[in-house]
């Protein structure tokens, strides 16, 4: 066979085709890749939101109602539905640690477990933790369903906040209490001087 021009130009053409056809789909798949990761990574941005809401909600111990579980509890849908369906134990381990928090008996033991979720979710991201440790902790403790938060747990959480309070508002009023005996005697000092 003899190459002319023609044929070399359409071996170069077809090859030079065929190479930026390959690295057109390597590029699609790094951009879709990195899309993945962008959004997951925004789903778990919300969840770390709402963990620190729920942390900062019972971090007073003045506070008529802790609303950040239910905000939490309301951000996994989201994580749910941004990250691909394989990878679902993620968010069941969640929701399962989720219901743990509503069962804790105390608000320290909740932003434990509060703190917990952030910090597995960030591992997970960043390639620390993989899927099938989620898949296992979800086959050992699944979320329960459907789920109620049994009245002797709410009652122990709200006798242990007001406790707490309590204890508190001892300390404050131990502390405010011989201000204004402090107070009057610096004003017969200062009168007397």
């Amino acid at each position: 066979m003899e190459w002319t021009p023609a044929s070399i130009a359409l071996l170069t053409t077809s090859a030079t085709l065929a190479v930026t056809i390959v690295l057109f789909i390597l590029e699609w798949r790094r951009h879709v890749k990195e899309s993945h990761l962008e959004t997951r990574r925004r789903a778990i941005s919300r969840v770390i939101d709402a963990v620190e809401a729920a942390s900062r909600a019972t971090s007073t111990p003045f506070h008529p109602r802790a609303g950040g579980e239910l905000e939490l509890a309301l951000a996994v849908p989201r994580l749910l539905l941004e990250i691909e369906p394989k990878q679902r134990a993620v968010a069941n381990w969640t929701i399962r640690k989720i219901q743990l928090m509503r069962l804790a008996p105390t608000d320290v033991t909740a932003n434990g477990i509060a703190l917990e979720i952030g910090s597995r979710l960030i591992q997970w991201h960043h390639g620390e933790l993989r899927l099938d440790w989620f898949e296992e902790e979800v086959r050992r403790d699944p979320p329960v369903s459907p789920f109620r938060v049994p009245a002797r747990a709410r009652a122990a959480r709200a006798v242990n906040r007001s406790w707490t309070s309590s204890k508190l508002g001892f300390l404050i009023g131990v502390g405010v209490a011989p201000l204004p005996l402090i107070a009057r005697q610096i004003l017969h000092a200062w009168r007397d001087a």
